[in-house]
């Protein structure tokens, strides 16, 4: 087990809390610059052994942990010790605890309650969600801004919950929001993963929905309810670390030509045939690789995210946009960027894509003539990759996702567990001027080779 530590701009509220001497820490290390000049590194000390955090002999018994303030609770908090062992993964786990939390609490005042709220059927409880998930009549100052493909998965959830309780003849359609109990959940637990047979990770997904769904409810008619969904587990599926090797990444290559692009598409009305083929496609392969991003990072790449230091493209700044999108619009401001260094190889492969003509230029790195919207291109890698992959019949399922897997695997073994050093900060140019490591960038640069793509 690695040791954990916290970046200089930390996400608020997450600290590391050590099961040993029962001592939180809130931050791992500090740049101290005296009156002279000379900057020095400061540590907070253990409890136990009095040694500083980096020396710490119980760094097995550290855990990431966030703390959340209770909305008009006047001080209170509630906390949680996290699961997550890597810096980037605690804080979306903390975000979820965040929002679980918000949206759980709640002042009941049942002699407040309208006859509206009390009697509001489940099935109108979801209508009112949907508007308010798209900010209909919503005041400016709580709306906030949603992807249309996350509403769907949404609203396809309720409807699912929906048609398990027709399953089970329960007309939900006369049952009252406040009238949900386990039963019901049950029904759904089973129809998910029985009926619909949906893999772990699914069904956590729709049943985090659902939970959303009931909680907004309670909130919004001030419902004396109980969330039933509140009591579900979340199932652990197998954990895959499957990456690409050498042998299949070239080729794959290869195989991506457009005689061999035809894909059959068979559905209940028709069968025809879809062109998987793209003249991006290989670029975003190799991005991909050669960055570790995620296919809508790729797709919004551009040449102005290059910083340079004696000249020389030195690393690529980019925006998290999955953290920004948890957060919401008007709350995203601060969430850290990516850092990602420009290898050897990754240089070649920018100059191959046009680098010394676009130097600075704000256009997209890949595929800078589209006409189509990004979210079509992020799909075309997805769906080409798995096309083409399958071709080579290696036994496995491999994804596009994997291609980012594959280039943390490589980066953590270069630079030993220092991976996430490199992930974000929360300001760009405090990043710029304080917290970027230079050392460990060079370090990056100098020895990391994913097998010479």
């Amino acid at each position: 087990m690695k040791r954990k530590e916290l970046p200089q701009q930390k996400h608020k509220g997450l600290f590391i809390y050590c099961n040993r001497c029962r001592k939180n820490f809130s931050w791992t290390h500090k740049f101290i610059k005296s009156n002279k000049g000379i900057t020095k590194v400061e540590e907070p000390i253990c409890n136990e052994t009095t040694t500083v955090f980096s020396l710490c002999n119980f760094f097995k018994d550290h855990r990431y942990k966030v703390r959340v303030y209770l909305p008009n609770k006047k001080g209170k908090t509630k906390s949680k010790n996290l699961s997550s062992v890597d810096y980037n993964n605690a804080i979306l786990e903390a975000i979820d605890f965040e929002k679980k939390i918000k949206s759980e609490v709640q002042i009941i005042n049942t002699k407040e309650s309208t006859i509206k709220g009390i009697n509001i059927l489940i099935i109108d409880a979801q209508i009112e969600y949907t508007l308010y998930l798209s900010n209909v009549k919503i005041p400016d100052h709580q709306k906030v801004k949603r992807i249309q493909k996350h509403i769907n998965e949404i609203k396809y959830s309720l409807e699912l919950f929906n048609k398990a309780m027709e399953s089970s003849k329960i007309n939900i359609s006369s049952i009252p929001l406040i009238a949900i109990r386990d039963e019901h959940v049950g029904v759904f637990h089973s129809y998910l993963l029985d009926t619909m047979e949906y893999s772990y990770s699914t069904y956590n997904n729709k049943m985090d929905y659902l939970r959303g769904y009931v909680n907004w409810s309670i909130q919004r008619f001030n419902l004396p309810l109980n969330n039933p969904f509140n009591k579900v587990k979340r199932r652990q599926g197998v954990i895959r670390k499957d990456i690409i090797y050498q042998e299949e990444y070239k080729a794959l290559l290869k195989t991506i030509k457009p005689e061999l692009g035809k894909q059959l598409i068979n559905n209940a009305k028709e069968s025809y045939y879809k062109q998987r083929y793209r003249p991006y496609l290989k670029n975003g392969i190799k991005l991909a690789l050669q960055t570790g991003c995620r296919g809508e990072e790729i797709v919004k790449m551009k040449w102005n995210m290059i910083h340079f230091k004696n000249e020389k493209p030195h690393f690529i700044e980019i925006r998290n946009f999955k953290v920004e999108r948890q957060k919401g619009e008007g709350f995203n401001a601060n969430v850290q960027p990516k850092i990602i260094p420009i290898t050897n190889e990754l240089l070649k492969l920018l100059y191959k894509l046009g680098l010394e003509e676009k130097i600075g230029a704000d256009k997209y790195i890949l595929h800078p003539e589209r006409i189509t919207t990004a979210s079509t291109i992020k799909d075309n890698l997805s769906k080409g990759f798995t096309h083409f992959y399958k071709q080579l019949n290696t036994g496995r399922e491999i994804k596009f996702k994997h291609l980012r897997k594959t280039y943390l695997t490589y980066l953590n073994a270069t630079i030993k567990g220092e991976t996430k050093l490199l992930s974000s900060h929360s300001s760009s140019e405090v990043l710029r001027r304080h917290y970027i490591d230079e050392r460990l960038i060079s370090k990056t640069i100098k020895k990391l080779k994913i097998f010479g793509s």
